[in-house]
């Protein structure tokens, strides 16, 4: 019978906050990618690989092949959300760049507050974005499980059945999102174990590391 857990595995790590994510392997002395917690429509082909610059996630955790989900992942989160949305948002204009960007600035940075950027994403189909965390709590744990789903198969590029996973979570988060997310990640990733940890708490253990 084979483990599910290889102890030689590092953990994943996902610090997900309402602007940016960071998503890495435990022991790293930085993340593997930094990218925006944002989600959008699929981007096209010649723009779906990760970021170049920031590692090979697949060789810093020891392999993997992506999953049997990566073909399934018709959406994009972080920049090449942003980058498929102002090309969505640019052809519904008939070729109108500036304001397709202007359009995404703004739903970018309203990430912390206002609800127009998520109305959107849920609604419009088209160039809509979605932000799944507001102020630090995550406000729709649909759009947050494919955010992880994303992170995961595409862009850290592991089995999470193999793997244990670390995630963040602000002081006085409720109970219940707690419970949300570990029926995600072992309901949904059948991860091999789950960790969540003060964000504040976490990074003053990593000061100190």
């Amino acid at each position: 019978m084979q483990p599910i857990w290889n102890i030689n595995r590092p953990a994943v790590v996902m610090d997900c906050g309402t602007g940016f994510s960071k998503i890495g392997f435990a022991g790293n002395s930085e993340p593997s990618f930094v990218i925006p917690t944002v989600l959008g429509p699929g981007a096209p082909s010649s723009a779906l690989s990760p970021a170049s610059g920031l590692g090979l996630a697949t060789r810093s955790a020891g392999g993997g092949s992506g999953g049997p989900l990566l073909g399934d992942l018709d959406f994009s989160i972080g920049e090449e959300a942003l980058l498929a949305a102002q090309l969505a948002a640019g052809a519904a204009l008939g070729g109108g760049g500036s304001g397709a960007g202007g359009t995404v600035s703004s739903g970018g940075g309203g990430g912390g507050g206002g609800g127009g950027g998520g109305a959107a994403g849920v609604g419009g189909g088209g160039g809509g974005l979605t932000f799944p965390v507001r102020q630090g709590v995550v406000t729709d744990w649909d759009a947050m499980e494919r955010f992880w789903q994303k992170s995961l198969f595409h862009y850290l590029r592991v089995d999470p059945e193999e793997h244990c996973v670390v995630l963040t979570e602000p002081p006085l988060n409720p109970p219940e999102s707690r419970e949300a997310m570990a029926e995600i990640m072992f309901e949904s990733f059948n991860v091999a174990g789950m960790y969540v940890g003060v964000q504040a708490v976490l990074a003053l253990y990593a000061g100190w590391a």
